[in-house]
């Protein structure tokens, strides 16, 4: 075989080819993390007699994550050009991928064989990284409805219509300066509610 290309994957070539080793694959468990935060969750049941069942919901989270350690060995470390084995993507994808705060308010309605839920959620801002910090960019704060009607029908039968996303809500547009070419990259992919818009359907459920 030949290797081609910096010192440092030269340099691994050398060590594996009395093996007769050519590619490798390896995982690595090498990375700290400490995740602080604080989790409330408030319910409440309200029987409103001919006008039904009210099953009320309120949660919200708050939580930080910082990267303590990063990978490194002894062995890589004395190559010429030794590899970023955890770059900044990987770093501010553990610690600022997912949203540090969301709640969640939400209503279940009954009343004989028909119901409803009502679900308000919202997404604290999320980073996007890339290559320099200049390049960055956040999905922006945004809240998400959901709305779900049903009816039963005798003991088992069950249909219901929906919306997911119901205002057809987007995180922040991917900025020019680091979509592709082909604008194909429209949406941040670390959006936390996606970004496909609004979901409508239909169900129907049969339990026995």
């Amino acid at each position: 075989g030949s290797a081609t290309g910096t010192a440092t994957q030269q340099a691994i070539y050398t060590l594996l080819q009395p093996y007769g080793v050519t590619t490798a694959r390896f995982f690595i468990n090498g990375v700290d993390t400490t995740t602080k935060g604080v989790d409330v969750v408030l319910r409440y049941r309200l029987d409103a007699e001919e006008a039904g069942r009210f099953d009320l919901t309120l949660a919200g989270n708050y939580n930080e994550t910082e990267v303590t350690r990063l990978p490194t060995t002894n062995t890589l470390s004395s190559l010429p050009v030794p590899p970023t084995l955890f770059g900044r993507v990987n770093v501010l994808t553990f610690e600022r991928g997912t949203p540090r705060t969301k709640f969640v308010a939400s209503g279940d309605w009954s009343n004989g064989p028909w119901g409803a839920t009502l679900k308000l959620t919202g997404y604290g801002t999320v980073l996007q990284p890339n290559a320099t910090a200049s390049l960055d960019y956040w999905t922006g704060r945004k809240a998400v409805i959901d709305l779900e009607a049903r009816r039963t029908f005798g003991e088992n039968l069950t249909w219901a219509v929906g919306a997911n996303n119901l205002f057809d809500e987007y995180p922040n547009r991917t900025p020019a300066a680091v979509n592709s070419t082909s604008g194909v990259v429209g949406f941040p992919n670390y959006s936390p509610f996606g970004f496909n818009g609004r979901f409508l359907y239909t169900r129907v459920s049969y339990n026995w």
